[in-house]
């Protein structure tokens, strides 16, 4: 079963084989780096194509205001147009960037350039200094997070709902269209964070897909945690896919990812992304690929 063809029919993800993503970072790149790197994800066998969604280039979490990156969800249209089969999507768009509607409708637009193959990821956001530099708003943790639920509702209503009417203390719509609907009969909107109070609650009444950091041990943890917020919203856990973020070290062969892959899988996590930053090493997603055959 194709990674698209589960999503959309809520078919269990739970114990099955790990997928495989990639996250190609889009700073201190060029596009045609990234064009290359993207058709290479798809020849490979990759199941999802993404970026992270930023203005501003940072290491380590330190803003790099004179370093170039590209704006994300203008990627991840093209690599749609020029890709066969992969996944594509941001993971993710901070709420605090753009309004959930118009987000919404990009989500949207992406589905149909890919024919059907968009994945829509949101999270609450972290990079303050990246928010002040354009003079866009910064708030506190408690109400981007509010701001994260509120917009997970909102984009849900829009890809299968007809119109929109909603009232929340940050949002609110009237009787708003989205029209054309997503492709796919269900476009998975994925959660990204680990916070356990509010975002992992979050990510379980409204993610088909769920990411965060940690090692198999960690992501054992916090996967049993999401099965008892799953519990107590009457959610069935296997419509979530729980995954996780991982570096590979340049030089790492497919023996050992293979392993890593399945520590993974026996934590119970459902799919691995692999974050890359340019120049984007070809020979190392290779590897990768090969791990999973």
């Amino acid at each position: 079963m194709s990674p698209a063809s589960a999503t959309a029919s809520g078919s269990s993800w739970i114990g099955e084989a790990v997928l495989l993503g990639v996250s190609l970072r889009p700073q201190y790149s060029d596009w045609e780096s990234m064009r290359e790197a993207s058709i290479a994800a798809d020849d490979l066998g990759f199941d999802w194509l993404l970026t992270s969604d930023h203005l501003i280039a940072s290491e380590n979490h330190r803003p790099d205001p004179d370093g170039s990156i590209f704006e994300a969800w203008q990627l991840v249209a093209a690599w749609a147009a020029i890709t066969r089969r992969v996944r594509i999507g941001v993971m993710v768009s901070s709420v605090t960037l753009r309004h959930p509607a118009l987000l919404g409708k990009m989500a949207i637009t992406l589905d149909h350039i890919s024919e059907g193959r968009a994945i829509c990821g949101i999270g609450a956001g972290w990079f303050q200094a990246e928010n002040e530099a354009y003079g866009i708003g910064w708030n506190d943790t408690g109400e981007r997070l509010t701001r994260l639920e509120e917009a997970a509702r909102i984009m849900r209503s829009l890809f299968d709902e007809p119109r929109t009417t909603f009232r929340g203390d940050h949002y609110q719509l009237t009787d708003a269209p989205a029209a054309p609907k997503p492709l796919q009969p269900h476009l998975p909107l994925l959660i990204g964070g680990g916070g356990e109070r509010r975002t992992m609650r979050v990510a379980a009444r409204y993610a088909d897909i769920w990411n965060a950091f940690g090692s198999p041990a960690s992501m054992r943890r916090k996967i049993a945690l999401l099965h008892g917020y799953c519990a107590e919203v009457g959610r069935d856990v296997s419509a979530i896919i729980p995954t996780v973020a991982v570096m590979l070290d340049p030089d790492e062969s497919v023996k050992s990812i293979a392993a890593r892959l399945a520590d993974y899988g026996r934590a119970g996590v459902g799919g691995v992304v692999i974050d890359v930053a340019a120049p984007y090493d070809l020979g190392l997603l290779e590897r990768a690929a090969k791990a999973l055959q």
